[in-house]
């Protein structure tokens, strides 16, 4: 039986390869530079689900807003009644119409300011303008109705001192829609 000469080749002593120095810091190098990487996704993972939050309130604001346009200018008022007044909303944005559903995410508070709205530099309130403010909070249940009602009150109490509001530091978790409503067929000059 003869012997058959090894395809593979040993490395003989004058050629140069990578030593076991070389490799563990490369491998040190690649390993430094893959925790980063991780890290990163992680901050884009919650960067997206936070864009999607804003997104969806955003839908449900408006959605309310265009539910108040089209509904008669007389009978807004019921919108700020208590069964009216809060809106339950699930991650899509569909409305849920019990505050226990299992697919309640975010909670909507309806409020209307009756009083007349003075449009800049006008001198007095018209009677054919309402200022809608709309309050979502990312929490379900309870906990969101609290949260709304808090930052609520936080901005009626602004409001009556007449200041603009914006959000009133209470949660910065609650986002505050603000929208003018014009009664389209009235007669009073704005």
């Amino acid at each position: 039986m003869k012997h058959e000469p090894s395809k593979h080749k040993l490395r003989r002593s004058g050629e140069r390869g990578f030593s076991l120095v070389e490799v563990t810091l490369s491998l040190a190098i690649v390993s430094t530079v893959m925790v980063g990487v991780v890290g990163m996704l992680s901050t884009g993972v919650n960067l997206v689900g936070e864009a999607g939050d804003i997104s969806t309130q955003g839908r449900i604001a408006q959605k309310l807003v265009g539910e108040l346009q089209l509904s008669d200018w007389d009978k807004l008022e019921e919108y700020t009644t208590p069964d009216q007044r809060y809106r339950y909303y699930d991650y899509q944005g569909q409305e849920v119409e019990d505050i226990n559903d299992s697919m309640q995410v975010y909670t909507a508070l309806i409020s209307i300011d009756t009083t007349g709205v003075a449009l800049p530099g006008s001198p007095r309130p018209s009677s054919c303008l309402r200022r809608v403010y709309i309050f979502i909070s990312p929490n379900n249940g309870e906990k969101g109705k609290q949260d709304v009602d808090r930052v609520a009150e936080a901005a009626e109490g602004l409001q009556a001192s007449g200041q603009n509001i914006e959000n009133p530091g209470e949660l910065e978790e609650v986002t505050i829609h603000s929208r003018i409503l014009v009664k389209m067929n009235s007669s009073e000059v704005l």
